[in-house]
């Protein structure tokens, strides 16, 4: 699998269920969603680079849903392992979920990033 593959699917999945991919000719982006694969940072596009065994991906899925005058935005975005992957990167995978978590459970704003990213991931 592709991260254009992944692509496709979610650019099939919005059209069957009416809404449009937030990234897709935002800035001239030319994709539906943004994938970052191991040492890339945020926002990467999908390519046809093969995820292989170890790798690990983030896949930011943004829609809007409605008209132009009466319509939403929605966002979310998870990291995941492809198969098996070194302890380092486990440790990664884990806190990237567990901080989404915090963040909508505590009054993590209110405190500094650096305090939040102890309390997360140790």
């Amino acid at each position: 699998m592709t991260c254009e593959d992944i692509d496709d699917i979610v650019y099939e999945l919005c059209l069957k269920n009416n809404c449009y991919p937030s990234p897709l000719r935002y800035s001239n982006f030319p994709k539906c969603v943004t994938t970052s694969v191991n040492n890339v940072a945020v926002h990467g596009i999908p390519d046809s680079r093969p995820l292989l065994e170890g790798d690990i991906i983030s896949i930011d899925v943004s829609v809007f849903v409605g008209t132009d005058s009466n319509g939403h935005h929605g966002d979310c975005c998870h990291t995941f392992a492809v198969g098996e992957c070194d302890p380092a990167a486990k440790h990664l995978v884990s806190c990237s979920g567990g901080a989404s978590s915090r963040c909508l459970s505590t009054n993590a704003f209110a405190s500094s990033i650096t305090s939040f990213s102890v309390d997360v991931c140790g």
